[in-house]
């Protein structure tokens, strides 16, 4: 079952990798705030068929725990789309990852008394640095506020990880729908007396594919490993897969200290996983 868990959750990092890149493309287009409202209806209505074909049963349980996790999910979404309209994809990317794992690992050492390991901690302090080092690799003002909006996207990410791990053990399915449906009004009342913007459906409709597909992983990881674990494995691998992905696709260059915020990130999710 770890195995699984660990394969899902690789699995899981790969598609938000795509994803992230594409739904950066269309948050410089079209505004970060229509385009994560447009990936979440899309996720919504893919996992609301999948949930009517299999004819699951729902849980009151399951739905108040996902409704909490999209509350999360929908403020984390408008913030890190923001962030990736104006900061560099891979640095962003990093940011947020390290702020979920460390909210997801205080979640599970507070609710489930699994205390970070030696190794674990080590993760955590080049967590931390890849958090300094990205900050000066924000560069401008603008690059900087990035880095701000990032790590706040990523503490509401690692928050709804948490309430999702309590949803998916009760069940999965109408956990992961309550939280999109959550996270799809939240956005689209936001959006109420907005003027229309022209959409790149083709980009967003990739994007939001491709994220169900990720959060589908997720659950089947979080119901076979910890919501701490879980989340340290899905997070390891989209910094440095989002900046190759943005430096093929989307040209983006990296400072030096870009660069090392990326790898920091990486390495030290990867450390919190292996502990």
């Amino acid at each position: 079952m770890h195995d699984i868990g660990t394969g899902a959750a690789i699995g899981s990092a790969l598609g938000f990798s795509a994803a992230d890149v594409l739904a950066g493309l269309a948050s410089r287009r079209a505004g970060a705030l229509v385009v994560a409202a447009a990936v979440e209806a899309l996720g919504f209505s893919a996992l609301l068929l999948l949930v009517l074909a299999l004819r699951v049963a729902p849980s009151m349980a399951a739905l108040l725990f996902g409704a909490c996790a999209g509350i999360c999910t929908g403020a984390g979404l408008v913030a890190f789309y923001r962030a990736l309209a104006v900061g560099k994809m891979g640095v962003v990317t990093g940011i947020t990852d390290v702020a979920a794992t460390l909210v997801a690992v205080a979640g599970d050492a507070v609710l489930g008394g699994r205390v970070p390991s030696t190794l674990q901690g080590l993760g955590i302090a080049l967590a931390i640095a890849a958090a300094w080092f990205g900050g000066i690799g924000g560069g401008s003002s603008a690059g900087l506020r990035a880095v701000g909006v990032a790590a706040g996207a990523g503490a509401a990410f690692g928050a709804s990880f948490l309430f999702l791990d309590r949803g998916a053990a009760v069940n999965p399915i109408w956990s992961l729908l309550a939280a999109r449906a959550m996270a799809t009004l939240l956005i689209g009342t936001a959006l109420v007396g907005r003027p229309a913007t022209r959409l790149p459906w083709g980009i967003v409709g990739t994007a939001g594919v491709l994220d169900v597909g990720a959060n589908g992983l997720f659950v089947v990881a979080l119901i076979t490993v910890h919501a701490g674990l879980a989340t340290s494995i899905a997070a390891a691998t989209p910094p440095l897969v989002t900046s190759v992905l943005a430096w093929l696709f989307v040209g983006e260059r990296f400072a030096p200290s870009g660069l090392v915020a990326v790898g920091l990130a990486s390495l030290g999710i990867a450390l919190i996983a292996s502990g």
